[in-house]
């Protein structure tokens, strides 16, 4: 009996094992399932991050970009500065032709002690000797009355009279000359002239051409102004560039074949940025998903730019010929009138923040799962940050001296805008009378960068050669201490001999080139007729002359010149679209532009040095590292705080800030910024708003 007991509970803990085995089976791939799950999920978040950092270092390099287009637009406009103020005005006798501290008013006068016009003028000699820029008048011949008896004073009035035809014929040619150089400063399309020269037919138009062209090279101030205006346009329409969706491999690799580059760029590097991290282990490369989430650029752009404008005259110097054609002529500082406002810079909207947001979805490959592979999502932002595109500007006296007394001819009669180009140099500096440019020490100091002047003596030496003028230039345009801070300015300065390790921006011709086309790429085929377009209304309604000078829109001259330049911008356009161009100004093509290095002197050649930009006792430069590279640096490092920093970093930001729910404000009276995040569909609404979703 009791071997039959044994028999029949003999198996029964096989049962048992088994339950516990299923079980411990069932547990073992729980923990397996929830570890794959949990790593999958990390990889996913941290793929996310990177990609969202990614997408803000984008939008971070084009937004450094936009503002070095934004500073080199000032710079220009500095330069055009010195022309008017420097190479205009350094044959008037109290022109100052050395360097000094000296911060009282520029005189404006042709003689010491005489008539002063108040302005800057522009009047241009080739001879030191027949300085007629010192001249208030040019004092017509005495021509004695005819005799009839006297055949030696009738054969003396004759030759007088042909002298006197001559004097006056000069008199209008000076104005031609004064005034042509004015127009080019402000509109020449033809950095060469070559095309200009060829069109002037007439042999006075020649002649004016032949002796302005040495003090014309490059670009003029609007159409420069123009080109980089619409360079930065072109990137902020990259930066505002519509939202993407359900990006995946195959969607990302068309990104990268279209022909503009810069277009989807941001998607493109979030996106890989993403895929690469994430690999094939966990999640199959064909399942990744990724979808912008940014407001439409339509009805809230991520940036919105608005322009700093300037409207002024300029005033080349004419000696009006005589009423009848007898008697003195006239010294007249008669105005080009820019009286419709150009734009010579833009300030960032302060109510719209550029960040990046995206969801990233993959399906995870589960080993033990009962539902199959799942659909995981995560979140990341990010926004670039701690830099500067420039100050808000767009008022009076910013750009001008809007207080300038011009009293010849009466303003009345011409509509001038009473104000006159000017920008402040000094910290505490201004564009009033006697401020900014207007100073003696400022003027002395920027002709002495000529290289013409004995420092012992003051006195010219030579004249004046193309490399010596285009170092000038260079000189003209270096950052001044009223700028530190208020802009992004590119340099790669050094503090202890030691390099930014971040970034070295200027190769060895100290040049920076980078994408930024002048229009969409997808406008390129009809490029010369859409700037052209844009031009006409940009330019056209600017010219106004004064009534009978002489030279008004009416003339030969002027109108000759215009169609000049109207070609030479055609031409320009269609050669800058050749990216082996050698008539491109500084090299620049329609796709990349390349600016200089603002703190040293361009080499001339290859085998040249470069020269650091120094004003020593006057204070006009602004080239300590500590000063310049004002942008964020709070790094951990404290070398690397030392050394400065240019432009703008990349953090991460909360969702909460981006849905509304704890907004950031702005520099503007605390203002919430008004782009706020929108969700693309019901998914990520409901993440959005659950409120779980807030790192």
């Amino acid at each position: 009996m009791e071997s039959s007991k044994t028999e029949r509970s003999s198996g029964q803990i096989s049962i048992l094992i088994s339950v516990m085995m299923l079980t411990f089976i069932m547990l073992f791939a729980f923990v397996i399932n929830t570890g794959m799950l949990v790593n999958a999920k990390i990889n996913l978040q941290n793929a996310a991050d990177f990609a969202a950092y990614a997408g803000a270092a984008v939008q971070a390099r084009q937004l450094n970009h936009i503002s070095f287009l934004n500073y080199e637009m000032r710079r220009q406009y500095k330069k055009f500065l010195f022309r008017n103020y420097v190479i205009g005005n350094n044959a008037q006798q109290s022109f100052p032709h050395t360097g000094s501290a000296d911060r009282t008013p520029a005189p404006w006068q042709p003689q010491n002690g005489g008539q002063s016009y108040g302005v800057p003028t522009v009047c241009i000699i080739f001879n030191a000797s027949d300085n007629f820029c010192q001249l208030t008048s040019q004092v017509a011949i005495s021509i004695p009355p005819a005799t009839p008896l006297d055949a030696i004073n009738n054969e003396l009035r004759t030759q007088l009279q042909a002298l006197e035809g001559i004097r006056t014929a000069n008199c209008q040619s000076i104005g031609k000359v004064n005034y042509t150089v004015a127009l080019n400063w402000l509109f020449n399309t033809d950095p060469t002239l070559e095309t200009l020269g060829s069109l002037l037919t007439d042999a006075g138009g020649r002649k004016t051409f032949d002796l302005v062209r040495g003090l014309s090279f490059g670009l003029g101030l609007l159409p420069r102004e123009f080109i980089l205006f619409n360079r930065i346009n072109t990137l902020a329409g990259y930066v505002n560039q519509k939202a993407q969706t359900k990006i995946d491999l195959g969607r990302a690799n068309s990104f990268r074949d279209d022909k503009d580059f810069g277009k989807f760029e941001r998607p493109i590097q979030a996106f890989f940025s993403a895929y690469y991290t994430l690999g094939e282990h966990s999640f199959p490369g064909s399942d990744i998903e990724l979808d912008e989430l940014m407001p439409n650029s339509d009805s809230a752009p991520m940036l919105s730019l608005k322009p700093h404008t300037a409207k002024f005259d300029v005033y080349p110097i004419q000696f009006d010929p005589p009423a009848g054609g007898q008697g003195s002529c006239v010294a007249k500082a008669t105005p080009i009138i820019i009286r419709n406002p150009i734009t010579v810079g833009v300030y960032k909207d302060p109510s719209t923040m550029v960040y990046y947001a995206i969801r990233l979805k993959a399906r995870a490959k589960i080993l033990f799962s009962p539902f199959g592979d799942l659909d995981l999502y995560a979140y990341a932002a990010a926004q670039p940050f701690g830099s500067r595109i420039g100050p808000d500007l767009d008022r009076a006296g910013a750009w001008t001296r809007v207080d300038a007394q011009f009293s010849e001819p009466a303003d009345g009669a011409l509509n001038l805008t009473k104000e006159v180009p000017n920008l402040p140099i000094f910290k505490d500096d201004t564009t009033a009378r006697g401020k900014g440019w207007d100073q003696v020490g400022v003027l002395g100091s920027m002709f002495f960068k000529l290289g013409i002047v004995d420092p012992g003596t003051g006195q010219i030496t030579g004249s004046i050669t193309p490399e010596a003028l285009e170092s000038a230039y260079q000189a003209s345009m270096v950052p001044n201490p009223h700028e530190v801070a208020l802009y992004n300015i590119p340099n790669d300065l050094t503090t202890g001999g030691q390099e930014d390790p971040f970034v070295r921006y200027f190769d060895n011709l100290q040049q920076y080139a980078f994408w930024a086309p002048i229009l969409p790429i997808e406008k390129m085929g009809n490029a010369a007729s859409e700037l052209n377009t844009a031009l006409d209304s940009f330019l056209t309604p600017s010219i106004e002359n004064s009534p009978g000078s002489g030279v008004g829109a009416t003339s030969t001259q002027f109108t000759d010149l215009a169609a000049a330049l109207k070609r030479g911008l055609d031409r320009y356009i269609s050669q800058i679209q050749n990216t082996n161009s050698k008539e491109a100004e500084d090299g620049e093509g329609f796709r990349i532009v390349r600016l200089r290095n603002p703190m040293v002197t361009r080499p001339v050649i290859r085998s040249d040095p470069s020269g650091p930009i120094d004003f020593a006792g006057t204070e006009i430069a602004a080239t300590d590292p500590k000063l310049v590279k004002s942008s964020w640096n709070q790094v951990r490092d404290a070398d690397l705080i030392e050394l400065g920093r240019v432009g703008y970093s990349v953090k991460f930001v909360t969702f909460e800030s981006l849905t509304g729910k704890k907004q950031a404000t702005t520099q503007v009276g605390g203002a919430a910024w008004s782009n706020t995040l929108t969700p693309i569909d019901d998914q990520t609404n409901k993440d959005l708003s659950s409120g779980l979703l807030k790192h």
